[in-house]
């Protein structure tokens, strides 16, 4: 109960409630009019030896009421040194009325305000109160209180209900009674702490966060910090206060007098110290608790990345990915060191934290006085001898420092140990982009036709182009052709397709048909035309073998359509080139070409048209890395191409289309 709010009570832990005893009731946020105590509360022997040593050493102001619930015998009776006021089974009525009257005594006495007083005066007083007479009650109404229906015992027992009654009747204010202690409330930084979702989160709110920020914190979330703090800033500038006011007293007087407030200052330090301990266990622990977590959940989901990037399709190595792949690594890499240096930095703070408050603790305690002279002297007197409570204090904190810095030494340990596993798999990779590499390279240079055995002059010079409509089916077998007529070679460039669109590059062509009866030799001869028969198919066979006695390149382009036809001239053909772009459709169907057109004794190339994909992933997606007779070629995209077929150009003049087929031109 306290004057700012009537009629208010405070359910606390017993444990609690006696260390509250020692303080000063008007020094916290509220007075405290009194204590109230049961015999319930008094559970064991232990319990009880702590109460009588706290009733001889509590606060003089601290009023203490003690009921005795059940009636029985109880070692703490109303002669019991420390106690105030005893009530043996009251009804709640009348423990209300007596307690409201207590309160209003109590409220006429006048408050020691002074510091100086109080820390004379830190030894137990007794008071002892006639509530009986208080209450009006003398003679049989005494005893009515005492004895009155003593049948109820066996119901009376250790059950909280009836007092649950009294503090109903009391009136409770909402905000305090909480069925906790005051302390337990879930402190800001412990929230902040907790709902990190990151190890750089918390990384940055331990950046934020100081020794003396937390002492700060302590202070405004704890009242009982409050009131130890309060209390011993009271007794220190008492002893200032004796050491310089004028009194009279001599110097060894006041040495002696200031050495006697430094005692009980010394034991309101060790409470105060006490309650820093546990406040730093307990951020601490939420912060290992947090950190392990995040770490736990970041290092998981950055191997779980890992192995869902190494996946493809049915489960099966994305080769072509494993450039892409290891940049991924190296930032994963990158991610773990960086967590690595941040779980360092938190644990380094947490120890720089502790270091701070030992240094603190321990000069406020080298330094009760404001002179150097007056604590070198206190401490010749052996006034500033540290307690056992205080180095054990001490020890313990230094003790939490050691054990978080192992904790996060662990968490950095186990980062470490993914990093370097993560190394590992990326040395491997890299020895097998390399070989991959090796193997792409001799793909792109070796000449498959090498592999060919030609003996008869046609199956020298017949190449075929099979290519869909619309990936350049026309101008890159023409090209390819026109540029090898320039490298002293007669070139035949005979397209059976039947759309050719040579006339939009304003290219002329000689039909099949006049090719047939007129049989030209030139440096380049373009002939375009349709076979749609067997029999014209192996007409067409005997016209290109007497055709090879003059042309040392003969290129035939034809359609996928055009199989049986292609089945027909396979034996003479020296190498089959697949012709597509990267259109996925048509990477599909080059795909399947490859088996599709696969001949013994032939020779098989891709040449991707526009090409813009990696070649070791095109390589990948082709299934080409257990192929070692086919060969692949790529030709970027270039718009002069495509803007020669709107002027009528042919392409091959330009310089530029030139250089862009030139690794093409060395092999197809």
């Amino acid at each position: 109960m306290n004057k700012e709010q009537k009629n208010a009570v405070l359910i606390t832990k017993y444990q609690d409630l006696l260390d509250k005893l020692m303080i000063d009731p008007a020094a916290g946020a509220q007075k405290i009019d009194a204590f109230i105590i049961t015999n319930v509360d008094v559970k064991n022997k232990r319990d009880t030896d702590d109460l009588f040593d706290c009733l001889e050493q509590k606060h003089p102001d601290a009023k203490v009421i003690f009921i005795n619930k059940t009636g029985k015998p109880s070692e703490i009776d109303g002669q019991t040194r420390g106690v105030d006021y005893y009530f043996i089974k009251p009804k709640p009525m009348q423990l209300r009325d007596a307690i409201y009257a207590v309160a209003a005594k109590l409220t006429e006495k006048p408050v020691v305000a002074s510091a100086s007083e109080q820390a004379a005066a830190l030894k137990p007083a007794e008071q002892n109160v006639d509530v009986l007479s208080m209450l009006g009650m003398t003679g049989e109404g005494a005893d009515i209180l005492e004895d009155e229906d003593e049948k109820e015992d066996e119901n009376a027992g250790a059950s909280r209900s009836e007092f649950d009654d009294i503090v109903s009747g009391l009136g409770v204010a909402d905000d305090l009674l909480t069925g906790r202690e005051e302390e337990d409330h879930n402190d800001e930084l412990k929230r902040r702490i907790q709902s990190t979702r990151s190890v750089g989160d918390l990384a940055g709110i331990m950046r934020e966060v100081n020794a003396e920020e937390m002492m700060k914190r302590l202070a405004a979330e704890n009242s009982n910090y409050q009131v130890l703090e309060s209390k011993v800033q009271a007794l220190r500038d008492e002893i200032n206060r004796i050491m310089y006011a004028n009194s009279g007293m001599t110097l060894p007087e006041r040495y002696e007098k200031a050495r006697a407030v430094l005692y009980d200052s010394n034991a309101y330090t060790v409470q105060s110290n006490t309650l820093v301990e546990e406040y730093l266990r307990e951020i601490f622990e939420t912060i290992t608790v947090q950190s392990e977590k995040l770490l736990t959940e970041e290092l998981d989901r950055i191997q779980e990345s890992i192995k869902q990037s190494v996946t493809y399709g049915a489960g099966q190595m994305n080769f072509g990915r494993l450039a892409g792949l290891n940049e991924e690594r190296g930032n994963a890499i990158l991610a773990m060191k960086t967590i690595e240096f941040e779980i360092t930095e938190i644990g380094s703070k947490c120890a720089d934290i502790v270091d701070e408050i030992i240094k603190k603790q321990c000069e406020e305690s080298e330094n009760p006085t404001e002179s150097q002279v007056f604590n070198a002297r206190l401490n010749q007197m052996g006034a500033m001898l540290r307690s056992g409570d205080f180095i054990k204090i001490i020890g313990s904190l230094i003790e939490l420092a050691q054990t978080v810095s192992s904790d996060f030494l662990e968490y950095t340990t186990k980062v470490t140990a993914c990093v370097e596993s993560m190394r590992v798999l990326l040395n491997k990779d890299n020895e097998e982009i390399a070989a991959m590499n090796s193997l792409v390279k001799l793909m792109r240079s070796k000449n498959v036709e090498d592999s060919v055995v030609a003996n008869t002059l046609l199956k020298k010079s017949l190449r075929v182009f099979i290519a869909k409509e619309n990936v350049g089916r026309t101008i890159v077998p023409y090209s390819l052709s026109s540029f090898k007529s320039r490298e002293n070679a007669n070139v035949l460039y005979l397209d059976l397709t039947g759309t050719s669109k040579l006339e939009n590059y304003g290219v002329k062509a000689y039909t099949l048909d006049d090719y047939k009866d007129n049989r030209y030799e030139e440096q380049f001869c373009v002939v375009t035309g349709t076979v749609e028969s067997i029999d014209e198919a192996q007409a067409l066979t005997a016209i290109l073998t007497r055709a090879a006695d003059y042309y040392r390149v003969i290129n035939v382009v034809m359609s996928p359509e055009q199989k049986e036809l292609i089945d027909i001239i396979a034996a003479d053909v020296l190498c089959i080139n697949i012709l597509t772009d990267t259109n996925k459709r048509n990477m599909e169907w080059a795909k399947e070409a490859l088996e599709e057109f696969s001949y013994d004794n032939v020779a098989r190339r891709i040449i991707c048209n526009k090409c813009t994909i990696n070649m070791t992933r095109l390589c990948s997606y082709l299934g080409m890395f257990d192929v070692v007779d086919v060969q692949i070629l790529a030709i970027k995209q270039l718009d002069i191409i495509e803007a020669a077929s709107y002027d009528a150009v042919d392409p091959t003049t330009f310089t530029t289309v030139g250089e862009l087929m030139r690794e093409v031109r060395k092999y197809a």
